[in-house]
């Protein structure tokens, strides 16, 4: 019901001469056209040489190579770790290994 008031209001008021809007509605497609461009905060173009500073190249890695080794080193640790644990495992000794356990290494065979 209350829709079908509406629509008889609206079509009462487009009637009538002065209650017509004369611009688009705000979410219409002619008044979002109308908007003017955002303004342009920087008018010069950024210099090659900034650029060049601020924008890797593809092949070039983003991780700084001190990080790299650095988890190298971990990895390599955990690799030794778990060759560890497999060597103490065919001798038959029990060795509480878990990746990322933070449990002492020390182990009693049963």
């Amino acid at each position: 019901m209350r829709d079908a008031i509406a629509r008889a209001l609206y079509w009462v008021l487009a009637l009538l001469p002065w209650t017509r809007r004369p611009e688009p509605g705000r979410h219409s497609a002619a008044h979002l056209a109308d908007q003017p461009a955002l303004p342009v905060i920087c008018t010069c173009p950024i210099p090659l040489h900034v650029l060049a500073r601020s924008i890797p190249p593809r092949e070039q890695f983003r991780i700084p190579p001190y990080l790299a080794a650095w988890e190298e080193r971990h990895e390599r640790e955990r690799q030794r770790e778990r060759r560890v644990a497999a060597t103490l495992a065919t001798m038959g000794i029990d060795y509480p290994y878990g990746p990322g356990s933070l449990t002492d290494r020390w182990a009693v065979s049963a």
